[in-house]
């Protein structure tokens, strides 16, 4: 069995500045990948637009609502 570690909160004044938003392609599919600061962490959204129209929205690789991607980020 394998024991974690306590997650540990990053300084503010450790905290690289990666916060931002990319945007690319994973096969024919549009990735916008956003990073933000949420309680002195680093926490990476995602949200996948497909060409037949779905769209899928992670929060830290686990699959999420739509409202709940949408109230994180504000839009």
């Amino acid at each position: 069995m394998f024991k974690r570690e306590p997650v540990r909160p990053v300084p503010d004044t450790a905290l690289p500045l990666e916060e931002g938003e990319r945007i690319y392609k994973e096969g024919r599919s549009i990735v916008v990948e956003t990073t933000v600061v949420e309680e002195g962490r680093l926490v990476r959204y995602r949200k996948v637009s497909h060409p037949w129209g779905e769209e899928h929205y992670f929060r830290e690789g686990n699959s999420i609502p739509s409202h709940a991607y949408r109230s994180a980020l504000g839009k």
